[in-house]
């Protein structure tokens, strides 16, 4: 993992080096995508804590500020994890790994982007109530 970090040298340049791939594939896989996933969950799930608990103290402007910000950030983390895995997958043979490992992570990646795709149509209608 160390050196997977060596060549990071701030914020901007880790977010960029996932998106180019430039991570191994395990990095790439296991940190900013299930760990970074599991993240953003626990804030999913922290912010509807709040807006259960604190709704009528946020205001209704809030709370649909709060949900766009949760719905657009979560499309954008996904698709920064699902195109560095993709490439990172795509390099990692060249890299010295197994193939095996590139085609399961890529699998996993359609699968993922699949999973988002349904949820996001199936709670579009609520989304529409919300903002509608």
């Amino acid at each position: 993992m160390r050196d997977n970090l060596a060549r990071v040298s701030g914020p901007g340049d880790y977010l960029a080096t996932h998106w180019r791939g430039g991570f191994g594939l395990g990095f790439a896989y296991w940190i900013n995508g299930v760990a970074v996933g599991l993240i953003v969950f626990a804030v999913t799930l922290a912010v509807g804590y709040l807006i259960q608990t604190r709704g009528i103290a946020l205001g209704i402007t809030t709370i649909r500020l709060l949900i766009a910000l949760i719905v657009i950030g979560g499309l954008v983390v996904t698709a920064w994890q699902a195109v560095g895995i993709w490439r990172s997958a795509s390099a990692h043979v060249g890299r010295g790994g197994r193939q095996v490992w590139a085609i399961l992570a890529k699998v996993a990646v359609v699968f993922g982007v699949l999973r988002t795709a349904a949820e996001f149509v199936r709670d579009a209608p609520s989304l529409a109530v919300i903002f509608g």
